[in-house]
């Protein structure tokens, strides 16, 4: 909505005009955070709790940024926001991870459409499969993949967020690809063998 009156000015300055008082600066700020607010918090609460997770820190980020002193650190400072709150609802929702696949997969499920028994099946283990092998890696790779992929944010965005080069998102989303890939492939293959 207001993307031709920031277009061009860093985060910072837009950080600055909030800090100011401007409704819009702030709701800027919310076009380019929110994405990778709710893909950190769906890394520690998964779905659709991340949702929650976001929505509250964002509003605290409302009251927050006028107290901020360094402008330049509010992706920094978002971050360690985000985290905390994360924290504290999956301590207070713990579920089991059983219940956890099943909302994910609900969730994903929900984006498609099938017409057939054997399609359901066939997409329902797909999925399972995917989720498995998400499961297996590394917060480290898992993290920037999820943001990107089922979250839309962009890879800067994500470096930012996560307080690292744009270079390492980059090296880690190729890597987490290229191991779901081969973890696939030898799940397909004990499948067959």
């Amino acid at each position: 909505m207001y993307a031709d009156e920031f277009a061009g000015q860093s985060d910072a300055t837009v950080v600055r005009r909030a800090m100011a008082g401007s409704p819009d600066a702030f709701e800027e700020l919310v076009a380019r955070f929110g994405p990778v607010v709710r893909g950190m918090a769906a890394t520690v609460v998964g779905y659709p709790a991340a949702d929650d997770v976001a929505q509250d820190v964002l509003l605290a980020a409302r009251t927050g940024v006028p107290t901020l002193r360094r402008p330049e650190h509010f992706a920094a400072w978002l971050r360690t926001v985000t985290r905390r709150r994360a924290v504290e609802v999956a301590r207070r929702d713990r579920r089991d991870s059983a219940e956890m696949r099943a909302d994910e997969l609900r969730y994903h499920r929900s984006l498609t459409v099938v017409q057939t028994p054997d399609e359901i099946l066939a997409r329902s283990e797909d999925h399972a499969a995917l989720h498995a092998a998400m499961r297996r890696l590394p917060d480290e790779l898992a993290t920037p993949l999820r943001m990107q992929y089922w979250h839309g944010a962009p890879q800067r965005r994500i470096a930012a967020a996560l307080g690292v080069s744009l270079a390492t998102v980059k090296w880690r989303v190729r890597e987490a690809k290229l191991r779901l890939r081969r973890s696939l492939r030898e799940v397909e293959g004990n499948d067959h063998g």
